[in-house]
């Protein structure tokens, strides 16, 4: 778990004295953490690659989890979570001249460097360099079914061409194609039960997508027939609970619509007869909703088949709170506004 935030107080003669909000009952700080806490579980098949505080691109082993940064500005993002995407090509730090066998179906071709890549054969189009390292190239397009023909020219490294609508995280290859499995992070047993309050409860979560467009899980708790989740669910954020298998609340916040690479703050609040949530400060009507959410474990960012979903999200998560109480409208607005 994490530690609690605190507060200052000022008492008499200028001397500051801390305290803990004593509402405040899980207090993640993704964004200035180097290793996961010993409270949530991690597990990832493969090696995945993130920006390390000094924007330079690093390897995490499998089953590390990694802590992402803005590779031009160096700003902690949080804990980067991906779901399975496999580079299409060989040699990726070097391209050379390459024929791929592809789908009809969305594909990303990204680089770093100061060249450009030409597509012919299935599709034909060029990617030009968006800039000098750190910057990253991308281009998402949808061939026909058959043999693409890549040919870069200039400085091009780092290539990536996945099966998927947007660019993830770089997945080095030499020889062969390479797969990056998903991030499953999640607490359970008392690490979960110490602090989760079906009765009555908040969370705000701070994060910045990867994508819009698509189902994206960003948490959810659960058990075997209750949930609460937030999802990104094409530009918006979704917010569901449900009580012994029957839907019964559904928030669906449409200002502000997400942008890919922007940052947000969403609050979810919940308590009899109350499910109410809030988006960077922008509160939709309430939404009465059944009794309280029971709940045995927490997922971040994999859905795992709860709500029909079976996916993973995108984004990296700077924080995650919870609050062992309702807050009010007026506190999810202050909460969540930027």
């Amino acid at each position: 778990m994490g530690l609690l935030k605190s507060n200052l107080i000022t008492l008499a003669g200028g001397v500051s004295t801390p305290t803990v909000d004593p509402t405040l009952a899980l207090d993640l700080e993704f964004s200035s953490m180097t290793a996961l806490p010993a409270s949530i579980t991690f597990a990832r098949a493969s090696i995945g690659t993130y920006f390390d505080k000094d924007g330079v691109l690093q390897t995490a082993l499998s089953g590390e989890a990694r802590f992402d940064h803005d590779p031009s500005t160096l700003e902690p993002l949080g804990l980067l979570i991906e779901g399975l995407r496999t580079n299409s090509l060989l040699n990726s730090a070097a391209l050379g001249t390459q024929n791929v066998t592809v789908t009809a179906a969305s594909w990303t071709l990204s680089f770093y460097g100061t060249g450009s890549v030409a597509l012919s054969g299935v599709y034909t189009g060029t990617l030009v360099s968006a800039g000098a390292y750190p910057a990253r190239a991308a281009l998402t397009f949808t061939p026909t079914a058959g043999t693409l023909t890549l040919t870069p020219t200039g400085s091009v490294t780092n290539v990536q061409l996945e099966r998927g609508s947007f660019p993830t995280s770089y997945i080095p290859t030499t020889t062969v194609a390479v797969p990056r499995q998903g991030d499953d992070a999640r607490m359970t047993g008392v690490n979960f039960s110490s602090w989760y309050s079906a009765a009555a409860g908040t969370f705000v979560l701070d994060f910045t997508p990867s994508q819009v467009g698509a189902t994206a899980p960003l948490y959810i708790v659960d058990d075997a027939t209750n949930y609460i989740r937030a999802y990104q669910s094409g530009v918006n954020v979704a917010t569901q609970a449900l009580q012994s298998s029957v839907l019964v609340a559904v928030m669906v916040t449409t200002s502000p619509a997400l942008v890919a690479q922007n940052h947000y703050k969403h609050a979810c609040t919940h308590e009899t007869n109350r499910f109410q949530v809030a988006l960077n400060g922008v509160l939709p009507a309430v939404v009465t909703a059944g009794s309280a959410q029971s709940a045995n474990g927490m997922r971040l960012g994999f859905a795992g088949g709860v709500g029909g979903d079976a996916g993973y999200g995108c984004s990296t998560i700077a924080s995650l709170k919870f609050f062992n109480i309702a807050k009010s409208d007026a506190e999810l607005i202050e909460l969540t506004t930027p």
